[in-house]
C-alpha cells in the first residue's frame, strides 16, 4: 500500500535535499574546471583549534566521504547520512569561500567566451549567406510567377495554332484526294 506524502514531509524532503544538490553542483563545477579550489594555499589554513587538519585536508576528505555514500546507493534508506555529510562538505566549501580558496577558473571562461564568439561570428556569416540564398530565390521565383501568365497563353496559342493546322491538312487531304479511315490508315481517293 502506498502511503501519500503530506505537505509538511514534502517540504522537508526538498528542505533535506538542498545541500546534496548545493554539494553536487559544487563537484560538478570542480569536474567541469569551473572552478579552481587553491589547495596549495588551503593547506596552510587550518579547520579549527581542535581538529589540526588543514582545509585542503577537511575538504577533500569530506567530498571523498559524501562520494562514496553516494556511489553505495545513497537512496532513502541513507538520506539523513548523505545530507549530513553534505551539510559537513558545505561547512568546508563556504570556509574555503571565506578564505578566498575557490577561484572561477577564468582561462576557461576566457577560452569558452572566444569560442562562442567564433560560433556567433560563423552563424552570422552562415546567417548573411542564407538571406542572400533566399532573396535570390524570390527573385526567381518573383520571374517564375511572371511567366506563367505568358506560358500559359503560349500554350493556348500553340493549341489554336495545333487546331487550326489539323484543320488545314484535312482540307488539304481533301483536296488532294487522300482520305484516311477512322484507324487513320491511308484511303486512296476513287478515281471516276
Amino acid at each position: 500500500m502506498v502511503r501519500a506524502t503530506s505537505l509538511k514531509e514534502a517540504t522537508s524532503n526538498k528542505e533535506m535535499e538542498r545541500p546534496i544538490r548545493d554539494v553536487e553542483n559544487f563537484i560538478k563545477k570542480m569536474r567541469n574546471q569551473d572552478i579552481v579550489v587553491l589547495y596549495e594555499k588551503a593547506r596552510s589554513i587550518i579547520v579549527d583549534r581542535d581538529n589540526p587538519e588543514p582545509l585542503s585536508q577537511a575538504l577533500a576528505s569530506s567530498i571523498s566521504n559524501y562520494e562514496m555514500l553516494g556511489k553505495g546507493g545513497g537512496g532513502g534508506a541513507f538520506l539523513p547520512e548523505r545530507v549530513n555529510l553534505a551539510n559537513e562538505c558545505i561547512e568546508y566549501i563556504n570556509d574555503a569561500y571565506t578564505e578566498g580558496l575557490i577561484k572561477e577558473n577564468k582561462e576557461k571562461l576566457r577560452s569558452q567566451v572566444e569560442e562562442m564568439q567564433k560560433q556567433l561570428s560563423k552563424l552570422s556569416i552562415d546567417h548573411e549567406v542564407l538571406m542572400s540564398e533566399n532573396n535570390e530565390l524570390r527573385r526567381e521565383q518573383a520571374a517564375a510567377n511572371e511567366s506563367i501568365p505568358t506560358l500559359s497563353n503560349t500554350i493556348k496559342e500553340l493549341k489554336e495554332e495545333n487546331t487550326l493546322l489539323k484543320k488545314k491538312l484535312d482540307c488539304y487531304r481533301q483536296d488532294s484526294g487522300i482520305a484516311r479511315d477512322s484507324t487513320g490508315s491511308k484511303l486512296m481517293a476513287q478515281v471516276f
